[in-house]
C-alpha cells in the first residue's frame, strides 16, 4: 500500500501506543486497525512511517531494549556478557509483554548486540558463528525471565524457598560461553591457502 504524502502522526506516537497496547492487552491485541483507532487516524496513515506491522513491532522492541542498563566495559569478556545477560533479564521481567516479541523473532540489533559481537571476536569466535551463539544467549535469558515471572505469579501459595535467579543465570551463561567456545576451538582448522591441495609439479627433465 502506498504511503500517504503527509504524516498525520509521528513514528514515536505509533511506537508508544503499540507498547502501551502490548503492555496492557498483549501482543495479540495489536493490529494496524487498533493502532489507527487509538491514534484517531485512518490505519493507512501508519504507512507513512512503517511498511507493515512487523516494522512497527521491530521499532517498538528496539525502543524498549534501549532501556537495558549496559554494564561497564571490561577486559573479562565472559563477565561482561554475563552481566549484560542479567541486565537484559531484568528488563524482560519488568516488561514481560516484550517476551512474545522475542519469541516471534522480533529481535532488533542493539548496542548490546554490537558489544557482544565485539567481545566474542576478542575471544576468537569467528563472525559466522556469532549469530548462533547470540541466539543461544538470548534464549537462555528469556527462559530465565519466564521462570521468575511464573514464580511471581504463584504468589504466597508458592514454596517459601526462593532461588537467586540472577546468580543462576550468570553461572549458566558463563558455562554456556565456555562450552561453546571450547567446542569451536576443538574444531579442526581448515588448511591455510598455502597448504591446500596443489597440483603436483612434474619433475624437471
Amino acid at each position: 500500500m502506498a504511503r500517504p504524502k503527509e504524516a498525520l502522526i509521528s513514528p514515536e506516537a505509533v511506537i508508544q501506543t503499540a507498547l502501551r497496547i502490548m503492555e496492557h492487552e498483549g501482543l495479540e491485541a495489536l493490529s494496524l486497525r487498533r493502532l489507527g483507532t487509538e491514534l484517531k487516524i485512518n490505519g493507512t496513515s501508519l504507512y507513512h512511517h512503517f511498511a507493515n506491522k512487523d516494522e512497527i513491532l521491530m521499532a517498538a522492541a528496539r525502543h524498549a531494549l534501549r532501556e537495558i542498563e549496559l554494564p561497564p566495559l571490561a577486559d573479562d569478556w565472559e563477565k561482561w556478557i554475563a552481566d549484560n545477560a542479567v541486565a537484559y533479564r531484568r528488563l524482560l521481567v519488568a516488561k514481560p509483554y516484550l517476551i512474545p516479541l522475542m519469541l516471534n523473532g522480533i529481535r532488533p540489533r542493539t548496542l548490546a548486540t554490537a558489544v557482544t559481537e565485539t567481545k566474542l571476536t576478542e575471544a576468537g569466535v569467528p563472525a559466522a558463528m556469532q549469530p548462533e551463539m547470540i541466539h543461544a544467549l538470548d534464549t537462555t535469558v528469556i527462559g530465565s525471565a519466564l521462570v521468575s515471572i511464573a514464580a511471581a505469579r504463584e504468589g504466597k501459595g508458592a514454596s517459601p524457598m526462593r532461588f537467586d535467579h540472577e546468580r543462576i543465570l550468570r553461572r549458566t551463561i558463563e558455562v554456556l560461553l565456555q562450552s561453546l567456545v571450547n567446542d569451536f576451538r576443538s574444531l579442526p582448522r581448515r588448511a591455510s591457502r598455502s597448504t591446500r591441495t596443489k597440483k603436483p609439479v612434474p619433475p624437471s627433465a
